[in-house]
């Protein structure tokens, strides 16, 4: 059973070593950022907007929403005394030297979300939390880490993510935590989970957290790309490993095995199960770039977060913070590092995009620069036709100019039948003049050189550009016209490529 730290104390002692009594947090950073980003993006797209400007701070403000959550509840009714939050360094770690083939099905994140990364680590350093990350691991490597510096200490430790390979690091004083997941009734609800040795057999066939890792080498796992042993499951492998104690010793055994199924499969990828088994485990000896005692819990600065929270617009979060600290939050500045958090970041694939034809509409702004160096923010929208647009600061073809001494606007890629692109331009240059919008046919190359997957398409599509607004509202009022010019029309969106959302 975990021990609770004695409630606030740790707010106000003094950075005291890790030791008996404590509890240590460790928060799966990575995948908070994309849980956010994803319940953002189904949720209302009006409350996804910073008012001044439009830009998407949705997910960021539900991820700081869930950092203050960690602040005053803890974990299901468990307050931490340490508390620090990992991150992915990159796509690519240690593994992928091992095995090229390491979460490489996996599509590329969505060019928005990738924009974001740096603020949602803005976020937690606003909020006074360790923000922990290292070249070349993961942040399950520096959980597991952090974890058996902890417990060697005689501290309790909290696990705090989904991902089940951390499953295997839980022992006496060592549990993995789950926060509920979705709506109560409706599909895909979970509700918080607090797994403990007997909780992770349970939940795998009977197998302890120590032989865990034996199980996801012969099972294999899809979504990193583990191969595993074509054939043998979940179940299977659980019941393999209880009968034999470990992989080793199974596969040493394989040849005895009657099932000529299973015997058959281990013999034949024993090797690539070995393999498997390395890239599951976990590293416990990774560095270490903030010191564990550092990790101790306090109120974050409020020089430091009300300028964060006031820049990004968060006024809940800003009323709910003044209350704790008897404080108006207007009485901070607003932090000018945040007021265009993309600017200069860019987008793969979207510096240099050239067009089969140019169609500009009489009166329009001058967007039709062939090279595009640009910051990017994107706008969540979801029409057939129209998934999303973006916003840019479009620089000069020469890349001397500085963020808002070019043009900015808004660009909108809209999905047509390749066959139809005619029809689709007539559907809506009535609205493109109207509007004062400048319009291209963008050719099939254009597919392979956008960077957000999820406007990748077969075929022709038509871009859309347009002067700043006033208000996003105008823009979507625009759009939503597009949108029905074209169902009128009879023109149907163009196929999505594999991968796309």
């Amino acid at each position: 059973m975990i021990v609770h730290a004695n409630d606030c104390d740790s707010m106000e002692r003094e950075n005291a070593p890790v030791g008996p009594g404590d509890v240590v947090a460790l928060v799966d950073g990575s995948f908070f950022m994309h849980r956010t980003y994803h319940l953002a993006a189904s949720g209302d797209p009006a409350r996804n907007l910073r008012p001044s400007d439009g830009f998407p701070n949705g997910a960021i403000r539900k991820f700081c929403e869930r950092l203050l959550g960690f602040l005053e509840a803890g974990f299901g009714g468990t307050r931490p005394s340490h508390l620090g939050i990992f991150f992915d360094h990159s796509r690519r770690s240690h593994r992928s030297e091992l095995f090229p083939g390491y979460k490489a099905n996996r599509p590329e994140p969505p060019a928005d979300l990738e924009a974001l990364k740096p603020l949602f680590r803005d976020a937690v350093r606003a909020f006074g939390y360790g923000c922990i990350e290292a070249e070349n691991y993961e942040a399950d490597d520096l959980i597991a880490t952090y974890a058996t510096a902890a417990s060697a200490r005689g501290a309790h430790v909290l696990m705090v993510g989904s991902d089940k390979d951390l499953l295997q690091l839980v022992g006496p004083t060592v549990f993995a935590f789950d926060f509920e997941y979705g709506v109560p009734g409706r599909s895909g609800y979970r509700p918080a989970r607090l797994f403990d040795a007997a909780a992770v057999a349970a939940a795998w066939e009977g197998t302890p957290p120590e032989r865990l890792g034996d199980v996801l080498a012969l099972m294999g796992d899809q979504t990193d790309n583990v191969p595993g042993v074509p054939g043998i499951g979940m179940k299977t492998a659980a019941k393999l490993v209880a009968e034999y104690g470990d992989l080793e010793t199974l596969l040493a055994n394989a040849d005895a095995i009657k099932q000529p199924g299973r015997r058959d499969a281990l013999l034949a990828h024993a090797e690539t199960a070995r393999l498997s088994r390395r890239l599951v485990e976990l590293e416990r000896n990774a560095p270490m770039p903030v010191p564990l005692d550092d990790l101790l819990l306090g109120w974050p600065d409020p020089d430091v977060l009300f300028p964060f929270v006031n820049a990004m617009e968060f006024s809940w979060l800003g009323r709910k913070l003044g209350q704790l600290y008897q404080v108006e939050a207007s009485s901070y500045p607003s932090d000018p590092r945040f007021a265009a958090p993309v600017a200069g970041s860019g987008a793969a694939g979207l510096q240099a995009l050239r067009y089969d034809a140019v169609l500009p509409a009489e009166g329009a702004p001058p967007f039709a620069s062939d090279t595009a160096h640009c910051a990017v923010s994107a706008m969540p929208l979801s029409m057939a036709h129209i998934d999303g647009w973006l916003r840019f600061d479009f620089r000069s073809p020469d890349l001397r100019a500085e963020p808002g001494q070019g043009h900015e606007g808004w660009k909108i890629h809209v999905s047509v039948d390749p066959g139809r692109v005619a029809a689709a331009w007539d559907a809506i240059l009535p609205i493109v003049a109207e509007a004062r919008l400048q319009a291209k046919v963008a050719g099939p190359a254009l597919a392979g050189r956008l960077g957000d997957s999820s406007h990748r398409q077969a075929g022709k599509m038509l871009v859309l550009y347009a002067e700043t607004a006033p208000d996003v509202g105008r823009w979507r009022a625009v759009l939503t016209r597009v949108e029905e010019a074209l169902d009128k029309a009879g023109v149907t969106p163009g196929p999505r490529v594999a991968g796309d959302r």
